[in-house]
């Protein structure tokens, strides 16, 4: 470590995942002690502004191109990029403090403003007389403005003088530190009307409330504390009072002279008959309308009162009506009140002995509660029982999930000890096994491993999904990544979309199987493991033990099913086999209408003899039927994604089958079917032709030429690297039959 240089604002370029504590930042400027400096000056100076690294989780979940402040650390003990130490965000920055507080406050939110993109909602404001404010903002169509709490109180903070210089070419306003200042003093932002509107109504309230005080006997001071409170300018629910008065020191002698300029223009314009006559005009058509106004509010008051009272009559009415009738039947009753006085003593006797009876019924309605509340008390305590005996229920419960739980354990343990000769037993009992659990509740994962191995049937992912018109740039990106030459990517691709099964080697030959998979296959490769046992074209399909079908088979039967997905079969080493006893069978196969256009074919090499070897002449050898690319590592083969693969690459894709173009062009086909070679290999590169026809950077026509006269048998054209270079490789094939 060479130590920490000066700081330095970047965009996040790579967040760091939940498995993943690498991130990466984009270095756009540097501080140099009084303002950003662009990366184009830091580079013009000497300094490395390349895309810098680092370990932690500082970034987890943060949106990438968003700014950051960071130290920068140059890279030691071999490193290939610097690293960024204790990255922080970086807060916006607006200066304001060139203009006066209420023009800042009406262009902040009344006008809104403009905040750098991808930096989230928040900037520190410089305002006059060295104050800075945090404000939250939000968008509203363009432009945005500023969000302010409800009483409008903002926070002032003080500002260090320096933080005006930082960007004086508008082209990074951001802090070059995080903000850590105290507040000094706040100030009210509500819009004018409202702060009068509060101003006026505390004061008004204040002073109605010590007024209605003077009466009293209190000491002065506790009537005024008491104000207050009623005003709302004191206490736990007070507004900023201190608020209110700055904002009133610093703009009522500016609202006090727009007053007073009000009021004079006004008087100049009462004084101009026309305007005097407009006045009286205006004021005789507001007239009109607000007693036409108040005239309409009236009639329908009255209209409601009006209803109102009518029903009130009519429902005296029929008061009156029943009184009468009462009355009458009270004066048929008269003559009988006399007789019934004695009843009503009577009754008045029964009264007080009901009396002591409802006594009695009290008594024994206090005993019934007295028993209901016994009754709730057992209640509760077999409440408390049955909660104990559902405890234990539980417990139960999970003592034998437990046991379950061992019960598994044990059993794979007795499943790993089985026999090869009980394997078949075994995966049928195991399998019978995993039901019954599944059955009571117990999901487990199986207890033996499928017979079918992972690399011959990957499982599927989700990828995007791109036209061929798309594929050359997949492929630039592909072999920018893993570091191989554009021109072998795109020579592998031709060949094998021509339906030929080619044989990649060399030591590249993992980075273009991987390259050309995500771009074409959404990064899945099947795999099919050829050995010594593999000696005829059927052993290709299904495996002579256990008569199953191999990776190879899958993958015709998933083309065959799905013709519009880019299946993409590797026949991994194949010199492991006795290939040359069935090669030609397997090219005869591959060229048949029955093989899906969209099975892809490549073959790697286990063992290639590192001396220099001659082929059998006179094209004897099966094996030059073969297409062979050797791919070569580029020029920025040593660069950081190359070293970490695919961890830094993007979404691998699949490419959408269909009919690929078999046609070259007229001149092209002249040219090829005047080669003196046989028919079958002029078919083969009319194939390759065809295909070469849409790449833009595909094999020449010389180099398709030089391999159907290598097919037939002809020595390869010096001047043709690569074809040399497939001579040699075919040449140093082991010879296993």
């Amino acid at each position: 470590m060479q130590g920490c240089e000066d700081l330095w604002l970047g965009r996040l370029k790579k967040a760091a995942g939940p498995f993943n504590t690498q991130f990466g930042f984009s270095a756009v400027a540097r501080f140099n002690g009084v303002h950003w400096e662009s990366v184009a000056e830091t580079n013009r100076r000497g300094r490395n502004a390349a895309l810098i690294y680092g370990d932690g989780t500082v970034t987890t979940g943060q949106h990438v191109d968003t700014s950051w402040l960071f130290r920068r650390t140059a890279a030691t003990d071999g490193g290939i990029a610097a690293t960024a130490e204790s990255p922080q965000r970086a807060d916006s920055l607006l200066n304001f403090s060139s203009m006066s507080m209420a023009k800042a406050r009406h262009l902040l939110c009344d006008r809104g403003v403009t905040l750098p993109e991808g930096n989230g909602n928040t900037a520190v404001v410089l305002l006059e007389d060295g104050f800075c404010a945090r404000l939250k903002f939000g968008k509203v169509g363009t432009t945005w403005k500023a969000k302010l709490p409800a009483d409008g109180v903002v926070e002032l903070l003080r500002a260090k003088p320096s933080w005006g210089a930082v960007d004086p070419e508008g082209r990074f306003p951001f802090l070059p530190e995080p903000l850590d200042a105290e507040v000094v003093r706040t100030t009210c932002w509500l819009t004018d009307a409202d702060f009068l509107s509060q101003a006026f109504e505390g004061f008004s309230d204040a002073v109605s409330a010590y007024q209605s005080m003077l009466a009293g006997s209190e000491q002065p001071y506790k009537r005024l504390q008491r104000a207050l409170r009623d005003g709302r300018l004191a206490g736990e629910d007070a507004i900023d009072f201190q608020a209110i008065v700055n904002r009133m020191r610093a703009e009522w002698p500016t609202a006090a002279r727009a007053m007073l300029g009000l009021r004079e223009l006004c008087d100049l314009l009462l004084k101009s008959d026309e305007a005097r006559a407009m006045l009286a005009r205006a004021i005789e058509q507001r007239t009109a309308e607000a007693a036409e106004e108040i005239e309409t509010r009236v009639r329908a008051e009255i209209d409601l009162r009006l209803t109102s009272k009518r029903e009130e009559l009519q429902s005296l009415e029929r008061r009156i009506t029943e009184k009468r009738t009462s009355e009458a039947a009270l004066d048929g009753r008269v003559h009988a009140l006399r007789g019934e006085q004695d009843l009503l003593a009577e009754n008045t006797r029964t009264l007080h002995a009901e009396m002591a009876t409802s006594t009695d019924l009290i008594r024994s309605a206090r005993e019934e509660t007295e028993r209901l509340k016994g009754e709730a008390q057992a209640a509760q305590e077999a409440y408390a029982s049955v909660r104990h005996g559902h405890d234990e229920i539980v417990a139960a419960s999970n003592a034998v999930e437990q046991r379950l739980t061992d019960f598994v354990q044990e059993a794979r343990r007795a499943f790993g000890a089985v026999g090869a000769s009980d394997v078949a037993a075994t995966a049928i009992l195991a399998e019978r096994l995993r039901d019954w659990l599944a059955g009571v509740g117990k999901d487990v994962p199986s207890f033996v491993p499928s017979s079918t191995p992972p690399w011959a049937l990957p499982t599927a992912i989700q990828t995007g999904k791109i036209e061929l018109s798309n594929l050359h740039e997949r492929l630039t990106q592909e072999a920018e990544n893993y570091g191989i030459q554009l021109q072998d990517l795109s020579l592998l691709d031709v060949l094998v979309r021509a339906g030929e099964p080619v044989l990649v080697a060399g030591s590249m030959a993992e980075n273009a199987l991987q390259a050309y998979a995500r771009a074409v296959s959404g990064g899945q490769v099947r795999v099919h493991a050829l050995d010594p046992s593999i000696i005829g074209l059927d052993d290709v399909w299904r495996m002579a033990a256990t008569g199953r079908p191999t990776a190879f088979a899958l993958a015709w039967h998933r083309a065959t099913t799905f013709p519009e997905e880019t299946v993409l079969v590797c026949l991994r080493d194949l010199d492991a086999a006795p290939f040359r006893l069935w090669l030609a069978s397997l090219m005869s196969a591959l060229s048949s209408p029955d093989r899906p256009s969209n099975l892809l074919i490549v073959a790697t090499a286990s063992c290639i003899a590192s001396e220099t070897r001659q082929l059998r002449s006179g094209g004897s050898d099966p094996a030059r039927a073969l297409a062979v690319v050797v791919p070569r590592s580029s020029q920025s083969a040593t660069s950081c994604n190359v070293v970490l693969g695919a961890a830094l690459a993007g979404e691998s894709t699949r490419l959408v089958a269909g009919v690929y173009p078999y046609d070259p062009s007229p001149r092209v086909a002249r040219e090829l079917c005047g080669l003196d070679v046989d028919p079958p290999s002029i078919g083969r590169a009319l194939r390759i032709a065809g295909i070469a026809r849409d790449s833009a950077s595909g094999p020449s026509v010389q180099l398709i030429a030089g391999w159907a006269r290598f097919w037939a048998g002809a020595e390869p054209d010096a001047t043709q690297q690569s074809l040399c270079e497939a001579a040699r490789t075919i040449a140093g094939l082991r010879d296993m039959s």
